[in-house]
């Protein structure tokens, strides 16, 4: 009798640490470092856990030194500069510079489509007066241009506003500046998967001065052939966790998701790449890009 009940004892005790291990099992989803702050931090990150996916200029060995595109009824002729995947992106971009009507040119480095331009500040520009109910109408004026793109009703619209100054672009304190001021509405149509932001988005940057300041077009209809898995936020949010502790072991921090994206990997995977800000205890405030595979 002794011997059965030492039996179901041993046999409890081994279930009970069964559970607690099953609590700490590794998230099924693998997780990849892309960007980090340099901030002087002695974080453990091997070579097998960093992925230089983005961020870095490249050379497109297969891109025209010369490129001409036209929009808005205007000939562009441009001069090619580099290439490189943006950040939480999918597809390579080439850059070419106008210098005659100081813009930059981007284009699809596959399709060698054209996808976007941005034009640069000039004085006239901060001098020019604001026009009137100059938010609405660059919104009205974003959404058009966007039309001739995408399919609006696929898409989900965000805005952030952002005010650049003639005299000191680095002193952004209110009541420090010069008369001189461009408040730029920066739209954002987001397609959306699986109900993530995905990258396949169209972004317009319209002035207060009623003037065209950008306009980008990323992975237009990237997810459309393709079926991604649902996304086990759970599981995602523990992969995340579990890196975190791994990179930054040393110390004590909390942290925040501040954006996520889910997009292809240059190796061609679903990912979603998660923006991170942390605040290191008695440290820094600093920030890491990881990437984390769904497929």
């Amino acid at each position: 009798m002794k011997k059965i009940s030492a039996l179901i004892i041993s046999l409890i005790f081994c279930l009970m640490l069964a559970a607690c291990n099953s609590d700490k099992t590794q998230s099924k989803y693998q997780t990849f470092v892309c960007d980090c702050a340099n901030d002087g931090l002695k974080i453990n990150l091997e070579n097998d856990r960093y992925k230089d996916w983005w961020g870095k200029d490249e050379t497109n060995s297969t891109a025209p030194e010369t490129k001409q595109a036209t929009f808005d009824g205007v000939d562009y002729s441009s001069s090619y500069v580099w290439s490189d995947i943006p950040a939480s992106r999918h597809n390579m971009r080439d850059t070419y510079i106008n210098e005659d009507r100081n813009a930059e040119l981007s284009f699809d480095s596959l399709s060698g489509e054209f996808a976007g331009i941005f034009f640069y500040y000039t004085w006239e520009n901060y001098d020019a007066a604001d026009i009137e109910n100059s938010h609405d109408k660059a919104l009205e004026q974003a959404k058009q241009l966007a039309s001739g793109y995408i399919d609006l009703d696929e898409y989900v619209l965000t805005e952030t506003q952002d005010p650049h100054y003639k005299d000191d672009e680095e002193n952004t304190e209110i009541g420090q500046h010069g008369e001189g001021r461009i408040t730029v509405y920066d739209f954002t149509f987001t397609k959306k998967v699986n109900g993530f932001n995905t990258s396949d988005s169209f972004v317009v940057g319209i002035t207060s001065k009623g003037d065209l300041q950008s306009f980008h077009a990323y992975d237009t209809g990237l997810f459309e052939q393709r079926d991604v898995p649902e996304i086990d936020k759970d599981e995602l949010a523990k992969s995340i966790d579990e890196n975190l502790k791994e990179i930054y072991s040393k110390y004590e921090y909390t942290y925040e998701i501040v954006k996520q994206t889910l997009t292809l990997s240059p190796e061609e995977k679903a990912v979603v790449v998660s923006q991170i800000a942390l605040d290191v205890k008695d440290k820094c405030k600093t920030g890491i890009l990881l990437a984390t595979e769904i497929e």
